[in-house]
C-alpha cells in the first residue's frame, strides 16, 4: 500500500517538476499507394473485368471516394462558351446542309422521273412512229401495187381499145379465083382443052388501104390420094423472087394476077376421079399501122368448072 501511495506522490511531484519544452518530431507523411497503369483498351474491346468499364472503380475497391463536379453555365469560361456555340452553329450547318441535300436529292430524282417519264413517252411514241411508218409503208406499198395494176389495165384497156381499133379499120385482103377465056370473058368452058385464063382476084375489105402488096399464086395437079381417101394436098413452097409486087390497094378495090392455063377432054374428064387441080398462094401486105400481115389460099377444081376451097393452107395473121 505504501508502494503505492509513493509510486502517486512521485507521479503528482512530477507534475509539479515538467521537462524542458522542446518541438515535436514531425509525423510521417503518408503517401497514396498509385494504381498501376491499365493499359489502353483497344477500340470496341470488351474489359475483362466488366466492373472495370466504371471509371471509378479501381478507386472505389481501394475504398477511395469517385468524385464529379457539376458546373453550371454561369461558370463557363469565354472560351468554352465560344466552343459550345461554334458547336452548335456546327449542328445547324450540317442539319442545313442535310435539309439542302435532301432537297436536291428530291429535285433530282424528281427531275430524273420526269426525265424517264418523258423518255418513256418518247420511246412509246418512237416505238408508235415506226409501227406507223411500217403501216404506211405496208399501205403505200399496197397503194403503189394498186394504181400499178391500175395503170397496167388501163394500159391494157388502151392496148385493147386500138387493137380493137386497128382490127376495125385495118385493111383486110381476100382472095376469089375465076376462070376466063383469052379474051378476059367470064363463062369459059374448060372442057374442050382450049386454053384459058385463072384469075387471082384480091379485094380490099377493110377500111384503110393496104400498102406494099406482093403476090405469088400457083397451079398443081396432084394424082396422090391420101389415106381418108381423098387427094395428098400439094407441096406449099413458093420462092421469095418470085413474089410479084401489087402496089397499094385502096379500100372497096381489088387487084389480081393472071396465068394462062389449058386442059385437055381426057385431063379434064379424071378431075375429083384420078387427079385434083389445085390453085394456091401467098399475099403479103401492111396496114396504115406499120402492122406486117400475110394470107394464105388454097382452092381446087370442080368437075363443074367452079373452085372449092381447101381445108388446109387457108391462114391468116394474128398482128
Amino acid at each position: 500500500m505504501e508502494a503505492n501511495s509513493d509510486s502517486h506522490n512521485d507521479a503528482q511531484r512530477g507534475d509539479q517538476n515538467p521537462l524542458p519544452v522542446t518541438h515535436p518530431a514531425p509525423k510521417a507523411v503518408e503517401v497514396p499507394a498509385v494504381d498501376p497503369p491499365i493499359p489502353a483498351r483497344k477500340q470496341n474491346e470488351a474489359p475483362a473485368d466488366p466492373k472495370q468499364e466504371h471509371g471509378c472503380y479501381h478507386r472505389t475497391h481501394n475504398k477511395q471516394p469517385c468524385l464529379s463536379q457539376i458546373v453550371d453555365k454561369n461558370n463557363l469560361s469565354l472560351f468554352e462558351r465560344r466552343t459550345i456555340l461554334l458547336g452548335w452553329i456546327g449542328l445547324g450547318i450540317g442539319f442545313l446542309s442535310l435539309l439542302a441535300a435532301s432537297i436536291a436529292g428530291f429535285l433530282i430524282y424528281h427531275q430524273w422521273w420526269e426525265m424517264n417519264t418523258q423518255s418513256g413517252y418518247m420511246n412509246r411514241a418512237a416505238i408508235q412512229a415506226r409501227k406507223d411508218s411500217a403501216d404506211s409503208s405496208i399501205s403505200t406499198q399496197k397503194q403503189v401495187a394498186i394504181a400499178q395494176q391500175q395503170a397496167q389495165a388501163a394500159q391494157d384497156s388502151v392496148k385493147a381499145i386500138q387493137r380493137q381499133t386497128q382490127i376495125a379499120e385495118r385493111a383486110w385482103i381476100t382472095v376469089d379465083i375465076v376462070n376466063l377465056d383469052p379474051a378476059g370473058h367470064p363463062g369459059v368452058d374448060i372442057s374442050n382443052g382450049k386454053p384459058f385464063i385463072v384469075r387471082a382476084l384480091f379485094h380490099d375489105t377493110g377500111h384503110t388501104p393496104a400498102l406494099a402488096i406482093k403476090a405469088i399464086i400457083k397451079m398443081d395437079v396432084v394424082t396422090v390420094k391420101s389415106p381418108n381417101g381423098g387427094f395428098a394436098p400439094p407441096s406449099f413452097t413458093y420462092d421469095k423472087a418470085a413474089y410479084i409486087p401489087g402496089g397499094i390497094l385502096t379500100p372497096g378495090s381489088f387487084t389480081n394476077q393472071d396465068f394462062p392455063a389449058s386442059l385437055d377432054k381426057n385431063t379434064f374428064a379424071k378431075i375429083e376421079t384420078a387427079q385434083r387441080l389445085y390453085i394456091h398462094g401467098e399475099i403479103k401486105y401492111r396496114d396504115v399501122f406499120e402492122t406486117d400481115h400475110w394470107m394464105k389460099f388454097c382452092y381446087f377444081l370442080s368437075p363443074g368448072g367452079l373452085y372449092g376451097t381447101c381445108r388446109f393452107h387457108n391462114q391468116i395473121d394474128r398482128n
